[in-house]
């Protein structure tokens, strides 16, 4: 991996964790939040959950949070990542939906910056990985970037 890539991928990393810190410790919940404002809040937390952790398990030893892949890495194509190509990246949206849902409007500003992050940074790493699995560009057009069918066919 050149240094460049390196860089590269420690920014997009950085960039993703001040957004992440923004969203979780800043911002005021608006005054008055309905009942059912807290249950989809709740609702997007838990799916962030559970796609997370699910990622985690089925990533194991190989998991990175920069998008360069790990050293002995295979491509997964089965459990969560036969639904969606970057489970991590979706986790991360649901439960900052989740957290900036209820705040006042302009923490939405941040989370659309925080899309935008992660949809150039799978780019990125989509780049990475086509350089490294052959059957990647593959994968791509038959699996979701950060949604089941969404992006299918990209590539």
């Amino acid at each position: 991996m050149s240094k460049k890539s390196s860089f590269v991928g420690w920014l997009f990393v950085i960039v993703q964790f001040l957004l992440l810190a923004v969203i979780v410790f800043t911002g005021e919940t608006g005054s008055t939040v309905a009942g059912w404002v807290h249950t989809i809040r709740t609702a997007l937390i838990l799916v962030g959950l559970v796609i997370g952790v699910t990622a985690i398990l089925q990533m194991r030893k190989f998991l990175r949070v920069t998008p360069m892949p790990a050293e002995g890495a295979v491509l997964l194509r089965t459990g969560v990542y036969g639904l969606i190509r970057h489970p991590m990246y979706t986790s991360l949206l649901c439960l900052t939906a989740g957290i900036t849902l209820g705040k006042l409007w302009y923490m939405w500003l941040v989370w659309v910056v925080l899309l935008a992050v992660l949809m150039a940074k799978s780019k990125y790493e989509e780049g990475l990985l086509q350089a490294r699995f052959p059957g990647y560009k593959e994968y791509m057009k038959e699996v979701g970037g950060l949604l089941p069918g969404l992006g299918v066919g990209k590539g």
